[in-house]
């Protein structure tokens, strides 16, 4: 069944069957149709998205431009979870979170202020969590010592990256 709800908006009524707990996904959509008016200009990586955010409710009314990415498609691959973690010893009974961005935790723009402000202040600390810090190093920045953190610095290699 294709989920549809964005073109939508989002509703109690049309929350996914099965699906338990706190829908997300309707109090981001009743944020942005409160705060987001016809002064917002996106931007979409490819026709198809642009078509996407077009067919919204949310989004319908919005100027939307294309710029696509100027990293190739055929740089990242695909690969398996499993094997993922364990190339880079991560634990498989874990929910990882990535958070990537050049000396980000010192940019305002990069997002880390709230990054951080919702691991410290939500339910996330009591969860089994960790945390990948892709663009930091240890040695310049010491995250929260109650989640186990893994650095993985700066990436120059292309082979990994992908």
């Amino acid at each position: 069944i294709k989920d549809n709800r964005f073109i939508k908006g989002y509703t109690k009524q049309n929350y996914k069957i099965g699906n338990i707990g706190l829908d997300l996904d309707l109090f981001a959509w009743n944020k942005k149709n409160k705060y987001w008016k016809n002064n917002i200009h996106l931007v979409a990586p490819s026709e198809w998205m642009a078509n996407q955010a077009k067919s919204s409710k949310l989004m319908q009314n919005l100027k939307i431009e294309i710029i696509p990415s100027p990293i190739p498609n055929y740089f990242f691959k695909n690969y398996k979870v499993n094997e993922c973690r364990r190339k880079f010893n991560l634990p498989n009974n874990k929910f990882i979170i990535l958070f990537s961005g050049f000396k980000s935790f010192n940019n305002y723009n990069k997002g880390w202020d709230l990054f951080n402000k919702i691991i410290n202040e939500t339910y996330l600390l009591d969860k089994e969590i960790e945390l990948i810090l892709l663009g930091i190093k240890k040695d310049e920045f010491s995250f929260n010592p109650h989640m186990k953190t893994h650095y993985f610095g700066y990436m120059k290699i292309q082979k990994i990256l992908q």
